[in-house]
């Protein structure tokens, strides 16, 4: 399974998953949302166990493109009460 940082592009098969790594904003209330055009499927949302003390822990979310195309998928932060405070947009190509 192929790996990315948040932020950068990564190109898989159709059907193949992938992981995009991200660093959590979700404290102080801010929360992170997933945004997915069709044609990718986010399976989910883990927290591998760290060794490193301080700093944001890493989030790690696991797509799948259901068919061939170029692909925007975003991660908007902010909290409930405010507008989006971060949006970062990773890219993916389905060859």
């Amino acid at each position: 399974m192929q790996r990315i940082a948040e932020g950068e592009v990564i190109e898989v098969a159709p059907a193949e998953t992938f992981v995009i790594e991200r660093r959590a904003l979700d404290g102080a209330g801010y929360r992170t949302s997933v945004e997915t055009p069709e044609g990718v499927e986010h399976i989910g949302t883990g927290e591998p166990v760290s060794r490193n003390f301080g700093g944001r822990p890493k989030v790690e979310e696991t797509f799948r493109c259901t068919r061939p195309g170029f692909y925007e998928i975003r991660f908007v932060s902010g909290r409930p009460w405010q507008s989006a405070t971060q949006v970062v947009t990773s890219k993916a190509t389905c060859r």
